[in-house]
């Protein structure tokens, strides 16, 4: 299987996987923030992912993305691996 994997704007070397350590994991959520009366955000029908976290083990430069199949991403910056 194939996997996606960023490569660093400033040293040009593939990124490391990874996630940012805190109690809640980050999800991004669709559309416009819209907040309830104790202020949280509305989630109702819309569409959330996991937020994965890339880093370059030279710079140390972190880029996140929506979900590990990084959608949209500009190809020039993401270069095909083979899982081994």
């Amino acid at each position: 299987m194939k996997k996606l994997v960023p490569t660093c704007h400033y040293c040009k070397i593939n990124m490391e996987p990874g996630i940012e350590l805190n109690r809640n994991r980050p999800r991004w959520l669709e559309g416009e923030p819209e907040f309830d009366w104790a202020d949280r955000p509305k989630v109702s029908g819309r569409k959330m992912d996991w937020i994965v976290e890339y880093r370059c083990p030279e710079c140390g430069l972190i880029e996140k993305f929506a979900n590990e199949r990084l959608p949209g991403a500009p190809q020039p910056l993401i270069e095909t691996v083979q899982d081994e």
